[in-house]
């Protein structure tokens, strides 16, 4: 990696703090500072949504929702280890809102069909295989 001028906002990593290094060798130098904790769940957010991502491009489509709920669980876990903070798990299969509308004033017709996913709990252990490590 390397870092031309400009202005960046990133949390330091190993690769990141490699490049820093070699600045110098180019005439550059770089403005460092700690984190203010309020700047923290923004970025934690960025880093773990770029970790997420790039994670999941590894994992074969037909993997990937597997992988997926298995990543948001082990999140979770973490995130519900913290003091004060609480947070639902996925349910499974994953899905997603989309929109929330007013039902048609002549006799409550949907224009999406209604979609009941099975409580979390319904979640089959055998999905998981081949995706925990021992």
């Amino acid at each position: 990696m390397d870092l031309d001028p400009g202005i960046y906002d990133r949390l330091v990593d190993d690769a990141l703090r490699q490049a820093i290094e070699r600045l110098d060798a180019a005439g550059l130098t770089a403005q460092i500072e700690n984190v203010n904790p309020s700047a923290l769940p923004e970025l934690m957010a960025d880093v773990l949504s770029s970790w997420t991502r790039q994670g999941l491009e590894l994992v074969g489509e037909k993997d990937r929702e597997v992988a997926a709920a298995l990543l948001a669980d082990s999140m979770l876990r973490v995130i519900e280890s913290l003091k004060g903070v609480g947070a639902a798990p996925l349910e499974s299969p994953l899905t997603r809102l989309l929109a929330v509308e007013k039902l048609s004033p002549l006799g409550g017709g949907r224009s999406h069909p209604r979609h009941t996913p099975p409580p979390s709990s319904a979640i089959n252990a055998r999905r998981w295989k081949g995706f925990l490590r021992p």
